[in-house]
């Protein structure tokens, strides 16, 4: 997943650069990826932990805050488009518009509408 996530940044360039911040970040997390890649060998030889196989060094706290920013932020894009939404729902249709719609239902032939 570290890794993939690590793609994932880098393909988000169109001119085939991306910021220093990005690279760095994916820099990171491919490292981080190899460092787990490498203790999984390693417990897989010798299912018993030692120092050599400690878990490798979590994400650095500035990712965190930025994660935590950008799910706010798509949060609020959401609301804002179930904003959008709530606004064009009708709870139920007026009479006239109800009234309307049964009428031209019943104009149409039996078998276009049973199922």
């Amino acid at each position: 997943m570290l890794a993939t996530y690590g793609d994932k940044l880098l393909e988000t360039s169109t001119t085939g650069r991306v910021r220093a911040e990005t690279a760095e970040l994916a820099e990171i997390l491919f490292r981080l990826a190899g460092a787990w890649v490498d203790r999984a060998r390693r417990l897989t030889a010798d299912p018993v932990p030692d120092a050599a196989s400690a878990m490798p060094e979590p994400l650095p706290e500035w990712h965190t805050a930025i994660r935590t920013q950008s799910l706010r932020e798509r949060l609020a894009a959401i609301d804002a488009k179930l904003e959008t939404v709530d606004g064009l729902w009708i709870a139920r249709a007026p009479a006239e518009l109800r009234g309307g719609i049964g009428r031209e239902l019943a104009l149409l032939p039996q078998a276009d509408h049973e199922n």
